[in-house]
């Protein structure tokens, strides 16, 4: 009947679903390894910033393609002003978060997947509990129609199946509740990325910024000093000078 054939469709959907399913551990290596290229890309552009063998050119050149990349992450730094403090730490922390971004899109993949799968386990539970109360409702009627040995039989029939169609919906639950946990496990994994990945951005722009400044103090330091240095060597100059009379 239609609840057979229901049944059938779910328990394969179930079966495949578990085939395909992903511990915590493999999403976190799949996402590492998806974005190996990308990280390579980056590690080898800010390699050939920090080459002071290098033309300014191509050095240059390198630079503004990691800034298209990432502005947030590489956007404060200048060759011509010297501000390249902090770029390290800067690639490291924009492949920490590709990582950590890869690894949240594989746990919203998953979180879909479980989703879909507990629509159709739930569906399937409406109908068993209609089954059952059918069949609970039916054994409680029960055969006083029927003569002796017949009524009996059928009583028992009846008991029989009221009994497996309470079991299978409490094996139904089992699933259902299965998923739900895998749900909430997905879902805290999701979170965990999300927030690792924002605790590697933000110190990352204000670490940029912070070198930024500083960089910006040195060289207004050193401006004032050349400033300093030529008003003296002005004024040892003037007193050198013969007095004329």
């Amino acid at each position: 009947d239609k609840l057979d054939e229901q049944i059938n469709r779910a328990g394969k959907s179930l079966e495949k679903y578990n085939e395909q399913l992903q511990s915590s551990a493999d999403i976190t290596a799949q996402a590492a390894g998806s974005v190996q290229g990308e990280a390579t890309r980056v590690q080898t552009l800010a390699k050939i910033v920090q080459d002071q063998t290098a033309s300014y050119d191509r050095r240059n050149a390198a630079l503004k393609e990691l800034q298209s990349i990432s502005k947030e992450n590489f956007g404060l730094f200048d060759i011509e002003k010297g501000k390249l403090e902090g770029l390290t730490g800067a690639v490291q922390s924009y492949t920490q978060s590709l990582v950590q971004a890869a690894v949240a899109k594989g746990f919203e993949k998953q979180i879909g997947d479980i989703s879909v799968q507990l629509n159709i386990q739930r569906n399937l539970y409406k109908e068993l509990e209609v089954a059952a109360t059918r069949a609970q409702e039916a054994q409680r009627k029960g055969t006083q129609a029927l003569p002796g040995l017949a009524a009996a039989q059928g009583q028992a029939q009846l008991s029989t199946a009221a009994a497996d169609a309470t079991k299978q919906l409490q094996q139904q639950g089992v699933v259902i509740r299965n998923l739900e946990a895998q749900l909430k496990s997905a879902t805290s994994a999701l979170e965990g990325a999300v927030t690792e990945q924002n605790k590697i951005v933000a110190p990352t722009i204000a670490a940029a910024e912070a070198a930024g400044k500083q960089a910006e103090a040195d060289r207004e330091a050193t401006k004032q000093l050349k400033e300093r240095a030529k008003a003296a060597a002005e004024l040892e100059k003037r007193l050198a000078a013969p007095i004329r009379e």
